[in-house]
């Protein structure tokens, strides 16, 4: 994905857009090349990465977040491993390898994008959304969820931002050209959250 492609399905361009009417400068972040991350870093954008990142590029990213206090917004297809569960794990949330589906029309629209219609209107990330009746739109969507197997952390709070429907499910089963012709499965209520 790329904020130069105005394409509808690869194009970022309309977000970076909205990001630079509000004061963002946007630049192409390679960490391969650079092996830094700028000083003057205040979000990092991951968007579907199509290989693994490098374990020398994950400290990067896991010093950003911890020593910057830096932020990172990342998206990614299901069926692709992009190498960073040992910071999904720092940071006490677990990526499945699996894909969100819906059968109420409510919450999917006619190509098979989930709508997330109910996030948290008390985080200041989500509040918006909450006041101009704004839903997400996730084009194929994989679950996310606090890490069972991390042990409890008071220094670290994983909060829901904003959850699937009741009558949704996530299926390991991915078969991307149809969405909505797999079996359910008993996992329910699949949650996107923030860290």
């Amino acid at each position: 994905m790329s904020t130069d492609d105005v394409s509808p399905v690869r194009g970022l361009s309309v977000l970076r857009e909205e990001l630079r009417l509000r004061n963002f400068d946007i630049e192409t972040l390679d960490l391969s090349i650079t092996r830094r991350v700028p000083e003057d870093a205040d979000l990092i954008l991951i968007c579907s990465p199509k290989g693994r990142v490098q374990p020398f590029e994950e400290e990067l990213l896991r010093q950003y977040l911890t020593n910057r206090v830096g932020r990172i917004i990342l998206t990614l297809e299901p069926t692709r491993d992009c190498g960073l569960d040992n910071l999904f794990s720092d940071w006490g949330i677990r990526v499945d390898d699996d894909l969100i589906l819906d059968t109420n029309p409510a919450y999917m629209t006619d190509n098979g994008d989930l709508m997330i219609r109910n996030p948290d209107g008390t985080h200041p990330v989500t509040k918006s959304l909450v006041d101009y009746n704004l839903a997400l739109r996730i084009s194929m969507p994989r679950s996310v969820r606090p890490d069972p197997a991390r042990p409890p952390d008071r220094a670290l709070k994983v909060s829901v931002l904003a959850a699937s429907s009741p009558s949704s499910w996530a299926t390991s089963a991915i078969g991307c050209n149809d969405r909505r012709s797999s079996t359910p499965e008993p996992t329910c209520g699949d949650r996107w959250e923030s860290w």
